[in-house]
């Protein structure tokens, strides 16, 4: 495109663009900020990683690194104590729209250690089976496919912020239940986006009328001495809620059900329910169900949001009344109809690739493990930019003279060392470095072995030059880096890129504190069982488990009953040399019992 083309078309005077052309502006305008470009990267890069490896950084935690910095290289600042202010964050924060403040989730370190190769295998293992049983073809029906999960429902859930007079300092909401109070509920989820009828534990061994009569004929009640699901509670969900209302709907049988590992679903008696149902039932990798499980990926969220609105709504229409367990299963039934809808339980099915089946469909951007395919293939302009961050920045002699000039070198080769000022005189050792040539006649043997010192290594960042003198020549180096940045900026002008080479005695890269992903220690000595809770495998293992546990049980009890009867024996040789000595001490007291009373009468 020509000049004038190009200046109709942008409406750019012609003058502004050769201008530009001939000599390009490449300063920011406005003061320079306090970090150059290339160390505010590596800062962006750090904050970046930490991010990825599950330990995010804070607005503040950014403050205080800088800050140290700062403090420890004694540049220059406009902040109060070295700490950069709210402004400075919000122009870093501008200045690098690839970072944004969001809100982190919570992982335990057992669910960091997950990776991508582990979901993988687990979705391969499953294939195998189902195909090997002539059970894959149901996950082509999305009706025939299920994930249940339990909740808890907290009686007086957070309200949220409320309106009060301005500059009120003391603001209460009376509760409306009793504080902390929660319930269970075990709810199913359908690939087509049904729900099934849920199950509500209620933490009561007997159940008064009004809440019998509150909850609907096709949910299901528990009761639990602690108010948790148990192993028998989730036995007859299957038996009496779940399987009733596949068969009243006229599912096609066999089905999968998708469940967590929790010990309540994994025991022997429920898994032959469930065969004997034809209910496929299948545990999910231990510690990915922020990954796998539809429940937790799409449908409990909207539903505990809905759940506060609810009784909300309900505080409204009742302001004078208490929440309580008789009103708790008429409040979530409405909660439950409004606040889930079916794409959202479709939707998250298919995020975690249950149905349809694809283990590609997952974001494993979410897998915190270094095995993880983010870790593996990062992506290329993250790889761009960690090569400019770790690249190291040669001094060449080029370099130095497009720094310098080349009519400063030449005073300086013309002066003698002992007429120069402070700053001139390191200018001069390093022109006699690139050029291998001893300095002036004055200059004394020992400033020339300084310059020895120096090697191509010792200059690949000017930033070193403060510490890689000879220690008699350290203090004048130190005194005069705030007059050769000064004089850096003054004399660069238009011929360097943005690179800054600032005689700072500290990097950045020393100050930021790098972070890696927990990492399992060592190898558990487990033996895995089947991920399919009804196969034939699984059973056998959890036999296994149960007579081991029998026989270690029956092991103890025969030790028990040993150690009694050695004890028992023990006694009954005692015994006898008990009774001795028992009458010898008794003969004894009664001999000197006698032999006082005599001594008495005596004395009388």
């Amino acid at each position: 495109m020509s000049k004038k083309l190009a200046s109709k078309s942008y409406n750019v005077p012609r003058g502004t663009i050769q201008s530009r052309l001939r000599k390009p502006c490449k300063d920011l305008p406005g003061p320079r900020p306090v970090l150059s470009t290339e160390e505010e990267e590596v800062l962006v890069q750090w904050v970046v990683d930490c991010c990825r490896k599950g330990f995010p950084k804070r607005k503040s935690d950014l403050q205080l690194s800088v800050a140290s910095f700062l403090k420890k290289s004694g540049r220059e600042n406009p902040f109060k104590d070295d700490i950069p202010g709210k402004k400075w964050y919000d122009l870093f924060m501008r200045r690098h729209p690839e970072l944004s403040e969001r809100t982190a989730e919570a992982v335990t370190s057992a669910s960091a250690n997950v990776s991508e190769k582990d979901i993988k295998g687990w979705f391969h293992k499953i294939e195998l089976y189902l195909k090997e049983n002539h059970y894959f073809d149901i996950l082509q029906d999305p009706a025939r496919v299920f994930n249940g999960d339990e909740s808890n429902f907290q009686l007086c859930p957070k309200s949220g912020k409320v309106i009060s007079l301005r500059g009120e300092r003391d603001v209460y909401e009376v509760d409306h239940a009793t504080a902390k109070t929660s319930l269970t509920v075990q709810f199913t989820f359908c690939a087509n986006g049904d729900v099934t009828p849920p199950l509500v534990v209620f933490p009561n061994k007997r159940l008064p009328k009004d809440i019998t009569s509150s909850v609907p004929d096709e949910w299901g009640i528990g009761l639990s001495d602690t108010g948790w699901m148990k192993s028998e509670l989730f036995y007859d969900y299957i038996k009496n809620v779940f399987h009733p209302y596949l068969y009243k709907i006229k599912v096609t049988f066999p089905v999968i059900l998708f469940v967590d590992g929790h010990k309540t679903h994994l025991s022997l008696e429920v898994s032959e329910l469930c065969s004997k149902l034809q209910i496929v039932l299948i545990a999910l990798y231990p510690n990915a169900t922020r990954i796998l499980q539809p429940a937790d990926v799409s449908a409990f969220r909207p539903l505990k949001t809905a759940w506060k609105e609810s009784v909300l709504k309900w505080r409204r229409d009742y302001p004078l009344e208490t929440l309580t367990k008789n009103n708790f299963v008429p409040v979530l039934k409405e909660a439950l109809e409004v606040g889930i809808k079916d794409t959202t339980i479709i939707n998250g099915f298919r995020t975690t690739g249950l149905c349809p089946w694809n283990s590609d469909a997952i974001n494993y951007n979410k897998c915190l493990n270094k095995g993880s395919k983010h870790d593996e293939e990062p992506k290329e302009d993250n790889l761009k930019r960690q090569d400019n961050s770790n690249k190291e920045k040669v001094m060449t002699r080029e370099v130095f003279e497009n720094i310098v000039g080349q009519e400063k070198i030449t005073f300086l080769q013309r002066i003698p060392l002992e007429n120069l000022t402070e700053t001139e005189s390191i200018l001069k050792k390093i022109c006699c470095f690139f050029e291998n040539q001893e300095a002036d006649t004055s200059t004394s043997k020992e400033n020339y072995n300084e310059i020895e010192n120096f090697t191509a290594v010792g200059f690949q960042d000017i930033a070193q030059l403060p510490v890689i003198a000879a220690d008699d020549f350290v203090d004048d180096i130190q005194a005069t880096t705030t007059i050769t940045n000064e004089q850096y900026y003054n004399n660069t002008g238009d011929c360097l890129d943005s690179q800054q080479y600032l005689l700072t005695p500290v990097k950045l890269q020393d100050i930021l504190i790098t972070v890696k992903t927990p990492e399992r220690k060592g190898v558990k000595n487990i033996e895995r069982s089947s991920f399919v809770l009804t196969s034939a495998e699984w059973k056998k293992t959890e036999n296994n488990k149960l007579k081991a546990k029998k026989l270690k049980e029956e092991e103890q009890e025969t030790r028990k009953k040993n150690r009694l009867l050695k004890q028992d024996e023990k006694n009954k040789t005692i015994e006898p040399t008990r009774n001795k000595i028992n009458k010898k001490a008794k003969g004894t007291i009664e001999t000197k019992k006698q032999e006082t009373e005599a001594n008495l009468i005596q004395e009388t």
